[in-house]
């Protein structure tokens, strides 16, 4: 996994919620990128969006930010996490991480067999439009992996998110 931080988080705390959800999707996680981004004000959501590409133009963490190409296998996906404040639960925060990141993975476990283009995808009907979001094959998919197996992972990955939450508190008080 090539991962690309622009959080006030640690990358020792945040990668391995990362690789223990890519752990039991089944995904191979070398040669994909995850981006991990922050939201700019506190709202307490996490959001997440996985895209199937060859490369893709990912930050140069050496150059002043700037943007260099970089190969993939199977795709990238982003995360972005909510801005640190004092007054959220940041153990539900960082369960919603490990949530979103499994949800992912997911995608791109689709996309490494070669999925993207078969009628298990959503296809455009007669009208020229896809389905709603929720209600696509690849996200039901998605979902129905998280909703069965988040809460057999979340004991059994509960240190390492304990952590990840840990890590959000002192960077909201910070």
């Amino acid at each position: 996994m090539k991962f690309y931080n622009k959080t006030c988080i640690s990358s020792a705390a945040l990668e391995p919620v990362l690789a223990a959800a890519a752990q039991r999707t089944g995904a191979r996680s070398t040669g994909v990128i995850v981006k991990a981004t922050q939201r700019r004000h506190s709202w307490p959501g996490v959001a997440g969006m996985a895209h199937h590409a060859a490369f893709c133009y990912a930050w140069h963490l050496r150059r002043n930010g700037g943007k260099r190409m970089v190969s993939t296998d199977g795709g990238y996906f982003s995360i972005t996490i909510p801005k640190p404040a004092e007054n959220q639960d940041w153990l539900h925060i960082a369960q919603e991480i490990f949530k979103m990141a499994m949800h992912e993975w997911v995608h791109i476990h689709d996309y490494q067999l070669g999925l993207r283009h078969t009628p298990a995808f959503a296809r455009k009907n007669a009208s020229g439009r896809r389905p709603r979001h929720d209600s696509r094959p690849e996200e039901l998919r998605a979902i129905n992996c998280v909703d069965e197996h988040s809460p057999a992972l979340l004991l059994k990955h509960q240190d390492i998110i304990i952590a990840l939450a840990c890590e959000l508190e002192t960077r909201a008080k910070s």
